[in-house]
């Protein structure tokens, strides 16, 4: 009996060993290279290594007031475009969308930064629009909410928006 369950537990612990290799191998579990390698060949990128379509933009308005508006998480502007088009034709207003850094790039280019990166970015963007606005309204959406709401707090700001924001977390650490 004893020998029967050492060869047990042997067989156990080679088939969780076969399955981590095959996993580890077919799909890149744990692999940031692999997972970028699958990204590289589906996506279109130009230069700068971003994703065709995935670039900040900016609509030119008449008037003295900005819009700035920064996606959620892992995502790009072009989640935002078709409200910032609608601000930019009901307004006249210059609206600017940023393309937060990470984003709409490789996936391994995200995990090298952090929510103090992100805010750096903002701030500085939002420092150059104030020289072309008298008036900025800020618009986040989820995760683009906590910056613009973190830059709310150091700036001079005309109004905020906040769309679908990210209030807590939803899981316990």
């Amino acid at each position: 009996m004893k020998n029967y369950i050492k060869f047990k537990k042997r067989y156990c612990l080679f088939f969780v060993l076969v399955i981590f290799i095959l996993l580890f191998f077919l799909t890149g579990i744990f692999q940031n290279n692999f997972i970028n390698n699958r990204d590289l060949e589906r996506w279109d990128y130009n230069e700068e290594e971003i994703i065709v379509g995935a670039e900040g933009f900016t609509l030119e308005g008449k008037n003295n007031t900005c819009w700035y508006f920064v996606h959620g998480y892992t995502s790009t502007p072009d989640e935002m475009r078709e409200v910032a088009e609608s601000i930019h034709k009901e307004f006249g207003d210059t609206v600017f969308v940023t393309r937060l850094k990470g984003h709409g790039e490789i996936p391994g280019n995200i995990l090298k930064l952090t929510l103090d990166d992100w805010f750096v970015q903002v701030s500085e963007e939002f420092d150059v629009l104030s020289k072309k606005c008298n008036k900025i309204n800020l618009v986040g959406f989820s995760f683009g909410g906590t910056l613009i709401t973190r830059l709310a707090e150091t700036k001079k700001i005309n109004n905020s928006y906040l769309l679908s924001p990210y209030l807590f977390s939803t899981y316990n650490f």
